[in-house]
């Protein structure tokens, strides 16, 4: 976290938005379809690009790129978009809390937006630590399908923080 906040801020970047609701990836038959559980694409996805050789010529030409923002964390021959994903997957913090986000607002100067907030009370809680701004998202929703919608956490939030 240091590490990128100080590119960040070296960078000259206005707002940070820090996702709290993706520690939980869900169980997505689109991801069961495409991938081995060792997040490696299973045969049908690999052969599927056959079909589609404008896209294919156009991907060998320019390359998929991976996280940018991860590059210092992977070997170089790990530039790509899986070794990235299975990076990120691999050092997601299932721990975040409030005493991270007060950490977070303590390195980082400028506008800093957490999203993924799904009760007013955690809106409050932001607000108190010195966030600028929430993003209701349904960002879990889509990962956890028993969640509730962003339109129904709005309601709520709206009407007990009084924003």
């Amino acid at each position: 976290m240091a590490s990128l906040v100080s590119r960040a801020i070296a960078q000259g970047r206005a707002t940070l938005v820090v996702t709290v609701d993706g520690s939980a990836i869900g169980n997505r038959e689109w991801d069961r379809r495409l991938y081995r559980t060792d997040n490696t694409l299973r045969w049908l996805p690999r052969i599927d690009v056959l079909v589609h050789p404008r896209w294919m010529i156009g991907v060998y030409a320019r390359g998929i790129t991976g996280f940018i923002n991860l590059y210092d964390c992977l070997q170089p021959d790990q530039h790509n978009l899986m070794a990235s994903g299975r990076w990120a997957r691999g050092h997601l913090e299932m721990r975040l809390g409030w005493r991270e986000i007060e950490e977070l607002r303590r390195r980082w100067p400028k506008k800093l937006i957490v999203k993924g907030i799904a009760h007013s009370e955690d809106i409050a809680r932001a607000l108190s630590v010195g966030v600028d701004g929430v993003v209701i998202s349904n960002h879990g929703r889509r990962q956890l399908d028993g969640t509730l919608a962003s339109f129904d956490l709005l309601r709520r939030a709206r009407g007990s923080v009084g924003r």
